[in-house]
């Protein structure tokens, strides 16, 4: 082989390996350029695409975690939640339904129930400030039915209040109540004696029924007193009276005016020759005199036709006889001012 030839060839494979040393470099960058593109796709589908999914799908169960959270605190809130419970709870509840994705009609029912038992807290504190100032306001003359009135109505407030406001409602009640009751011990009381023309009428002393009449009471407290004497058929009578604590205090017989309204009786049918007989009395009321029963109001007529205008207002009887034998009996009533027809057939 000549030295020319030899070197040729050797030019030759030189520049063969040359161009398959580019050729590798080529193949190696394009390599490295599909990896990186490849990565880059990676990258951009996971910020672009998938990462994006999977925070819309945490911040969704974030949210139920929270709803279901918020009703369960809800669940538990009641009238005896304190104001910065429910407060806290009130803020909580309104920053959930600024998430996205809330439904507006699912965090309503949780705020108007905080919001309502935050209304009841209010008028809680209003009726504890009220009853606060009638406890200070409470009169020191009081009479026994009036602190007893009071102690219903401190009962009844205490019951609708928070422990702490009606323990604190009821501690100071009593301290007034003793400033009270001592008052009272120092009052003059005497005696107070009525009777009534007709007798059992109701006798009531400043508004309270006691008993009937005749009427005696030891105890009463001094001073002036309203006495009111009501009977069913009879206008009230009210006596004021000044009671003192020397002796008694004797009203005496107090006449009561009866309201009065009128019947007019009118017998038809029979023979023009029957002897016609009637009798009326009051179906509401009977006394005991002497052991013996007494019909009130009872009146007796002959003949067929009568008109009665003084009878006291309320039920009546009315029985016909014919010959001697009892032919009708029927009842009727008597108003005030009116005249009632009492048609009868035998």
């Amino acid at each position: 082989m000549s030295k020319g030839q030899t070197y040729g060839d050797s030019s030759l494979s030189r520049r063969r390996r040359e161009r398959a040393t580019k050729s590798n470099r080529r193949s190696g960058i394009l390599l490295a350029s599909l990896v990186a593109l490849a990565v880059a796709g990676a990258a951009w589908y996971w910020t672009q695409v998938d990462e994006p999914d999977r925070d819309k799908e945490a911040y969704k169960e974030e949210t139920s975690r929270l709803f279901a959270v918020m009703k369960s605190k809800s669940n538990r809130l009641s009238k005896n939640s304190s104001e910065e419970v429910l407060n806290a709870f009130e803020i909580e509840i309104r920053e959930l339904a600024e998430r996205d994705g809330v439904k507006t009609e699912r965090v309503d029912p949780l705020i108007e129930n905080v919001e309502a038992l935050k209304r009841i807290k209010s008028e809680r504190r209003q009726e504890y400030e009220a009853m606060g100032e009638a406890i200070k306001a409470f009169p020191l003359d009081s009479s026994p039915e009036k602190i007893k009135a009071f102690d219903g109505q401190i009962s009844g407030t205490v019951s609708r209040l928070e422990r702490s406001q009606g323990a604190k409602l009821h501690s100071d009640w009593l301290e007034r109540r003793k400033v009270v009751a001592s008052e009272l011990k120092t009052q003059y009381v005497g005696e107070l004696m009525v009777r009534s023309d007709p007798s059992k009428a109701d006798v009531y002393l400043d508004g309270k029924l006691l008993s009937k009449t005749p009427f005696k009471a030891s105890g009463v407290r001094t001073g002036r007193r309203e006495v009111v004497l009501r009977k069913m058929g009879y206008r009230d009578k009210s006596i004021s009276v000044s009671i003192e604590d020397s002796g008694g205090n004797d009203l005496g017989t107090v006449v009561l005016d009866p309201i009065v309204g009128g019947a007019r009786i009118i017998v038809s049918g029979g023979k023009s020759r029957d002897k016609i007989e009637i009798e009326i009395e009051e179906a509401d009321e009977s006394v005991s005199v002497g052991g013996l029963e007494v019909v009130q109001g009872y009146q007796h007529f002959e003949g067929r036709e009568h008109q009665l205008d003084a009878l006291r207002i309320g039920n009546y009887v009315l029985i016909v006889s014919v010959n001697g034998r009892i032919a009708n009996e029927t009842s009727f009533v008597v108003s005030e001012g009116e005249i009632q027809q009492v048609p009868v057939e035998i």
